[in-house]
Order: C-alpha cells, then structure tokens, then sequence
C-alpha cells in the first residue's frame, strides 16, 4: 500500500503557479486593497465571492483524474489529468481491511475555456502533479514522477529533463528501494515492540486464574486480546511490504513532486526527500540545469506542500505550522505571516493549513484551506485583507490548488475527492440559489423530513451492567461488531443536530457536537452530510426501505466504511432528556 494512502487510512481508522498576468484593477467587487477592518476580529467578514457551479474534467467523455491545475493569461485553466492510481475499497466483512484495484491510463494537460470547454489536450508520458506558467504567458511547466517538461500553448514539448534531486537515476532507484525498506522495517519495529507488550500484559493479567478474575480484569484482558489481534494485522501488513509488488510504485513514490513554481529566470520544484520523512526544495533554470537545493526539511501534512514564487520570492505554504513562508531566491526566510486560529479572520484552521497559496500579479498573496474550504486574500508583506469565501470541497487534508482570474474576478479551487474545480464568482452575480442549494433544499423538504426522528439497529443485545467490558475495550482501543456500523443509535433533529451513540462515527465526531445537511435525494435514496467543528468530512447515504426502515452507509468520499440496518424508534424530533434515555439502553461503543 503506497505510503500516502497508509497516511489518509490511518488519520481516518485512528481519529482517536506562477504569477496571474492580466493586471489585478479594482473592481467593486474586488477584495480590497487594504486591510479589513475586520482583521482582527474573531467573526470572519463578509464573503465577496460565492460557489456558483464546478468543472468536472473528462476524457473520451468519461471522468479522468483531476491532479492540479492553473491558469493561462487569458483565463482559460490548464489542467492536470490523468496518470496511474490504485483504487482502494474496504472489504465487506471487515472495513479495516482493502480490496485493491490498479489501473493505469494516459496523462494529459489538458486546457479548459473559462466557461468549462475542453479546448485542447496535450499528453504527457508521466502524471503531472505540479504545473505554472512562465511570465511571458506563452509557455507553462509541468512536473511529477521525477520528471519536468516546459511546453508552449500548442502542447509542443520544448524542453524535457529530470527533477534535479534525482541526478544518477539508477542510483537513485538503488537508494529508494533502500531507504523504503528501511521505512518498512521500522515500521515493523514499532509494532513488534507494542506487540511484546501487549503480550507482557496478557500473560500478567493470565497469571490469575480465570475463576479468580474480576470483571474488570476480564475486560482489560478481552480488550488487551483484541489489540494483539489488530497489531498482528498491521505488522503482517507492513512485512509483506518489505517485498513491493511492484518496486516501481516505490520509486515513484520517491519521487513525487508537490508543486512548482516559475519566475522569469528560475524554476522552483517541491519534492519529496530521498531519506527520512518531509520535502525539500530545489531551484533549476529554465532549461532545468544548474540544479540547487535552497530549502531542506520542510514538513508537509499527508504527503502535501505547495509552492508559488513571484519576482524575488518564493513562497511556501508551511501547512503544518499554520503559516505561508516568504523566502529569497536563495532559500534564506525573509518574512512569514499566520497563525493557528480557527476563528480569527487571519487564522488558519483544521489539522493543518493554509495547504496552498497563490500570487496575484499586483502583489497579493492568496490562501486556500482544506477541509475548511476558506480563501484568504493577504498583502505581500502578509496583512490580511479580506475573506474572498468558501468553496465545496469536503473533508480531510488534501491538495486544494487555487487560483484567481483578475479578468472576470473569478476564484478557482480544486476538490480533490470529487475529481473537480470549484468556481466562486462574486456573490452580486448570483440572483437566486445555485444548484446545490434547489438540491439541498428539495431533499429537506422531501427525504429530509422523513429522515427526521430517532434510529435504532433492531435486535441489538443490551449490554450488561455498567457495560464495564465495552467500556474498558473502548479505552484501550479494542472494536466490536458493532463498532462497525455507522452508529448504534442516530437521532436528526429538524433543527440540523444530530446526536450519535456508538460506533464509527461516534468516534469521528468526539469532541465537537456533529450537525446534519440534507445534500440531495434520488428516488428513495438521501445524502446527508455530516458537519463537526464546521467542517462536512463524512457523509451518509440513507436507502428508505419503508418509512420506518432504512440501511444508512457512512461513506468518506465515495468510499463506503460501514453499513447498517435501522429501524425508527421515534418520529419527532428528540429531546436531550429522550436522548440520555436512549443512550442508557443501547450498547456503548
């Protein structure tokens, strides 16, 4: 399993471009050009800009994969698309577990109309997963897999050459495989030694006779048995990796690249380092010679660091400490600016952001966050000024590339789950709800109100007294079958909160109480997302059997994790004091 899916299953399973060209003119309504008043308040201002409708990439008329993208002078979008991927699925009979299908298709770039017509397509023979445009706007660079390409706006590839971090390929294949095996292996370590001390307490709490044993023993002994069972699991998982299936996934792995960036004189890539964990980044002219690192040791959240440059600058959005960095030609840190603050109008929120950055061609620095789907607009020095708004692209640290037409004073930022770019125009052109909102509001109206009331799993066992064995099994990790379903009891409130007792997604919402949204329905099938500290990351599809049965799906992106049949205890909307009743006769995972 490539590392960058064993990075996502495991923030899931254990939730405990280059400059823009055509001048930037105000318009009215252009974020300002200087700060907001509300910089430093803790209520964000007032959206400029809204959601209005996506691009969905295809090929041969069938969705292709959207990797990144950005824009042409004239503002039409060069897209990423394509490559090889492996699709993952989890097992029926055990969702911890993956059925795993690897496909392999042709790359392109291909160039989008600004009202979302394919122009042209232009191949590529590896997968593209950093572009920009030169300053001249007639040419563009494309990166990934270890590979560089400058081409002009007819696709001829007018130069081609290696990232410079790779310099003797055999060798540095050599050293991949080397150091993934070291990865692996200590990986394996770990396990192992969280294996022989699970196994050190099992036989300490054995040492007393099974008849002599306390109830809260048997429970520490059940749930000690149960993680031995699930360490085993992923050790024979990360042993049987030592040996790849396929040694070149691994090197390509190696040699991912994050992001590029272009000035008049330089080419700037981000790559994935050789040895250890995190990116470095490297600068090349334009005919990718006079290869040099200027920047070693960056940390990037779930395999993503973007990189833009402008002029002199090269800018870095260092995701994991909540900041952009502002750097010299040279690597050497100039100026930084954000901080981790959800609610501040110049914070940045969620596990780690801002994920990607832009430059405008009058200066200013934009920002885009993922799961939030906020864009941020600051000076070049780095003052905040203004909220441009809020894109669609659901849960989970991704790539979330973004960009800005000055032209149509138009905003762009890439869903990467969905395949799609988010396009938000400024809200005065909206002069009624967007598709999306007929859709959520028909399914509130239709489905949504079904929906409405208390679900139970029938003929689920009571637990026993106190449910001391569940109890302790949950603090020390430990899953029953009914941890695999979505939840044991879900009541939706017509008020938009819903209250989760047991399983998963009892888990993914601790801490922060979970709302839910009426996406669409179709025929007797509902979306519903599920919405916990602001942010939509999973979501239900609920199959109305009758109205007072259903099976519910708890799905992350397209993927489905648990599945389960329900049957309605309540039709009204239920109260707190309902609720306590029902969590005191329901099993408590």
């Amino acid at each position: 399993m490539p590392r960058m899916h064993l990075v996502l299953t495991t923030c899931l399973w254990t939730l405990c471009a280059a400059p823009l060209f055509a001048e930037d003119a105000e318009k009215p309504n252009a974020p300002p050009s200087k700060p907001s008043k509300n910089a430093a308040s803790s209520t964000p201002p007032k959206s400029t800009h809204k959601q209005a409708r996506v691009l969905i990439p295809k090929h041969d008329d069938a969705k292709i994969a959207l990797n990144t993208f950005c824009l042409t002078p004239t503002g039409d979008l060069l897209l990423c698309v394509g490559g090889p991927w492996v699709d993952y699925k989890p097992k029926a009979d055990d969702p911890s577990q993956y059925d795993i299908t690897r496909h392999k298709t042709r790359a392109f770039v291909q160039q989008y109309s600004p009202d979302g017509k394919l122009i042209a397509e232009f191949p590529v023979d590896f997968k593209p997963t950093g572009i920009n445009m030169l300053p001249d706007g007639k040419q563009f660079v494309v990166a990934g897999e270890g590979w560089m390409a400058r081409l002009d706006l007819t696709g001829q590839v007018l130069h081609k050459g290696r990232t410079p971090q790779v310099g003797d390929y055999e060798k540095f294949k050599v050293a991949a495989l080397s150091e993934a095996k070291t990865e692996m292996k200590e990986h394996c370590r770990q396990f192992e030694d969280q294996l022989q001390s699970i196994e050190t307490m099992i036989a300490k709490l054995e040492e007393t006779p099974e008849e002599k044993r306390t109830s809260t023993a048997k429970a520490q002994l059940k749930a000690q048995k149960d993680m031995a069972k699930q360490v085993k699991s992923q050790l024979q998982q990360f042993e049987q990796m030592l040996v790849p299936d396929d040694p070149e996934d691994t090197i390509r792995d190696r040699l991912t690249v994050t992001g590029v960036a272009v000035t008049d004189k330089d080419v700037f890539v981000s790559v994935r380092k050789l040895k250890g964990h995190g990116y470095e980044v490297w600068r090349t002219n334009h005919d990718f010679g006079e290869g040099e690192k200027v920047v070693s040791d960056l940390g990037g959240c779930c395999g993503q660091l973007d990189i833009q440059a402008s002029a002199d600058k090269l800018l870095i959005a260092e995701n994991g400490k909540f900041r952009v960095g502002i750097y010299d030609r040279d690597g050497e840190m100039t100026k930084s600016f954000g901080k981790r603050d959800r609610k501040a109008s110049d914070g940045f929120g969620s596990c780690c952001n801002p994920m990607n950055v832009r430059c405008c061609s009058n200066g200013d620095i934009l920002t885009a966050e993922s799961s939030i789907g906020d864009i941020k607009r600051f000076s070049a020095d780095g003052k905040f000024l203004g909220y441009v708004g809020k894109a669609k692209i659901g849960g989970g640290c991704k790539h979330v590339a973004l960009e800005f037409d000055p032209a149509r004073n138009r905003y762009y930022m890439q869903h990467q789950d969905k395949g799609q770019i988010c396009v938000l125009v400024p809200t005065d052109e909206i002069t009624g709800p967007s598709e999306d909102e007929l859709l959520e509001k028909a399914a509130r109206e239709g489905l949504g109100k079904k929906l409405t009331g208390t679900w139970v799993i029938p003929n689920a066992k009571k637990p026993k007294a106190k449910n001391l064995t569940e109890l302790v099994g949950g603090l020390f990790g430990a899953q029953d079958g009914m941890s695999q379903h979505p939840a044991d009891v879900l009541s939706f409130e017509d008020d938009g909160n819903l209250h989760v007792t047991g399983g998963q997604l009892s888990r993914f919402t601790a801490g922060s109480p979970p709302e839910w949204r009426p996406i669409q329905q179709n025929d007797n099938l509902l979306d519903v997302g599920i919405v916990s500290d602001g942010v939509e990351s999973f979501n239900l599809r609920v199959k109305f059997i009758t109205d007072d049965s259903v099976t519910i799906e708890l799905r992350y992106d397209e993927n489905v994790m648990a599945s389960a049949d329900y049957q309605r205890k309540s039709t009204a909307a239920t109260s707190s004091t309902e609720n306590e009743s029902i969590k005191s006769e329901t099993p408590n995972n």
